[in-house]
């Protein structure tokens, strides 16, 4: 049976050898063709990957930098916040050493404190 089929076949083969041809000559071309293009579409896409690599290796120092440079200049504020603190509190203490330094009697004493209490 199986070598009644496949003599069959080689006779359908000699008759139809052109179709056969035909057909099989398109679908090599196809597949020698498509080995070229994917190649092509690797290194397309593996440029296109190292492109975005680079953008976000990039975005990413600029982040940093930025960050840094935002962290340096909150530093500074900070820094001049606490000396301006500091310069008020050393002119409270130098105002508050000047009035007690001030007061020399007892009514001089009661006039600060009812100053100081709001009273008059």
């Amino acid at each position: 049976m199986l070598i009644s089929r496949l003599n069959y076949t080689w006779l359908w083969c000699k008759v139809h050898w052109k179709f056969l041809l035909g057909i099989s000559i398109p679908i090599i071309i196809s597949i020698i063709m498509r080995k070229g293009n994917q190649n092509k579409i690797f290194t397309k896409a593996l440029e296109i990957r190292n492109k975005e690599l680079e953008i976000k290796n990039i975005a990413s120092e600029n982040e940093l930098n930025i960050k840094i440079e935002n962290q340096k200049d909150h530093n500074r504020n900070v820094e001049s916040i606490l000396d301006f603190h500091q310069s008020n509190l050393e002119k409270i203490k130098e105002k508050e050493l000047d009035n007690i330094s001030n007061i020399n009697s007892a009514d001089q004493a009661t006039v600060a404190i009812k100053e100081k209490l709001g009273e008059k």
